[in-house]
This record gives C-alpha cells, structure tokens and sequence, in this order.
C-alpha cells in the first residue's frame, strides 16, 4: 500500500472514530497530531461487541434478511414460498434484535386479508362465515395495527372464504389508530373470478 492509501485508510478511519462528516487535514506526512492520538487511543472492538453492534443496527438487519425474500429488497411484489415464511417466524422468535425485521417480510405479501383479522380475537367463524363480534379491546386493536402496517402488497387470489360485509365496516368504523386498515399498502391485486 503506498502512503496516499494509507493516508486514504487513515482519514477514513478518523472520520468514523470522530463521528464527523468533515475529515481532518492531512498532508503527506500522515494525519494531524490530535488525529494520531484520536487512533492511537482506540482499540479494535472484540467479537462481542461486533455482534452487539449488528445486531441493534436495523438497516444492517434488513439488508440480511432481505436475503430470505430478495425482492422485498426492491420492495416488489413476489410470492413467497411456504418454507420461507417458516423461516422467517422462526426468526423472529429466535432473539428481539430479530423480531421487526423479520415479521416485516413476513407480512409483506398477504394473499388474503383473513391471517391478518384472525390477530383480532373477535374474528371468528360463525356457521363457516368471518365476522367480528362486539367488544375490540383497544390492545388488541393496536396489535392489528402494529401487524397490518407491515402489509405492503396485498394480492386476494383465495375467495373460499366469506366474511361478513359489517365485519370490514365495524373495523374501519373503530378507526384503528393508524387511521387506515392497511396504511402502508402499496399494490392491491384481486385476481379474476372465473366463472363455474
């Protein structure tokens, strides 16, 4: 390495130690004295704290598990397989740091609203049709929220089951506070019925 990559190397590494946009001055004698005291003072970190420092870093979490869903990357749509979404609900409960990212791809892409509603306690079946009964607790209707914002693509390809019209209209009647069903749904595609 010649001395403009260790400069280079060393400038770099300045600017992340000092938590600055603006680097120090250097010139080709190396950096500045109170540069060389800043790197000399500073110790690689251990194993521990690496893998500490991953895994409360979000963005670096979701770039990992975009890797289980790699068009949740580009944020399109895509099917995802059974097996992936296995995975992905044994990631987020493997430990905390886990649980956003993955239940964030795990609610991606919804082929049918129905897992969603059955987070809601009063959705059940009644004679083989959906509907919600009386009584939402507001915890329960913040835990729908919390879930139904990670609904981006929601693709209604399964009309085997029927839900009660007043069922939508009791739940977009409560006003869930995020002031929309699925607030951050971005592609709503209903497949064709075909004719019988």
């Amino acid at each position: 390495m010649d001395l403009s990559e260790e400069v280079s190397s060393a400038q770099t590494l300045a600017v992340e130690i000092a938590g600055s946009n603006i680097a120090p001055e250097f010139d080709e004698r190396g950096p500045q004295p109170e540069v060389s005291s800043m790197l000399s003072n500073t110790s690689p970190l251990s194993k521990s704290q690496a893998r500490t420092t991953v895994l409360v870093n979000e963005d670096i979490l979701d770039i990992v598990f975009s890797f289980f869903d790699p068009a949740s990357f580009f944020d399109t749509t895509s099917h995802v397989e059974p097996s992936t979404r296995k995975a992905l609900y044994s990631a987020a409960l493997t430990c905390k740091s886990f649980f956003n990212p993955a239940t964030t791809l795990l609610w991606r892409v919804m082929e049918s609203v129905i897992p969603v509603l059955k987070i809601l306690p009063t959705f059940v079946k009644i004679n083989d049709i959906y509907t919600i009964t009386p009584g939402i607790a507001s915890e329960d209707l913040e835990r729908f929220a919390f879930y139904a914002r990670k609904v981006r693509h929601l693709h209604l390809k399964n009309f085997e089951d029927t839900i009660r019209n007043h069922a939508i209209l009791r739940l977009v009647n409560l006003n869930p506070p995020t002031g929309s069903i699925f607030p951050a749904l971005k592609v709503l595609y209903i497949s064709s019925l075909e004719c019988r």
